[in-house]
């Protein structure tokens, strides 16, 4: 078994593997933070539910390690649900999305927005069905 591979078991990136066939592109895009989320957490309002132990005062989804992605990002796929549960759309929710990846310059690193975006197109068709289920 190979180091992705036992790394893939205590986390959530074999979701993003089995859905776009790439491991997830860290710190990540939105969309495919908010993908891990939906697969760890039985809802997103227990992602969102606040973590007041441990000197921590965050949403669980980020204090959570089966979640992998830079701090900043999954707090955005926090808000991402956030807005969904203020009613935006599937399509708004993902332009959204987008628009924050860009805007967040990738962390510093511009060569990686596009394979982030790339990553995260895999991963919209399937996400207002997994999103409502």
């Amino acid at each position: 078994m190979t180091e992705i591979e036992i790394m893939m078991r205590f986390d959530s990136a074999r979701a993003v593997v089995d859905v776009t066939g790439e491991y997830p592109d860290y710190p990540g895009h939105p969309l495919t933070l908010a993908w891990k989320i939906m697969t760890v957490f039985r809802s997103p309002g227990v992602a969102l539910q606040t973590v007041k132990t441990n000197g921590l005062n965050c949403p669980e989804a980020v204090a959570d390690n089966r979640i992998s992605g830079g701090g900043d990002e999954v707090h955005r796929a926090c808000h991402l649900f956030r807005l969904a549960q203020q009613r935006s759309s599937a399509s708004e929710l993902i332009a959204w999305a987008d628009e924050k990846r860009i805007d967040g310059r990738a962390g510093g690193n511009l060569k990686a927005i596009q394979p982030r975006l790339a990553q995260a197109e895999k991963i919209k068709p399937l996400f207002e069905q997994k999103l409502v289920a």
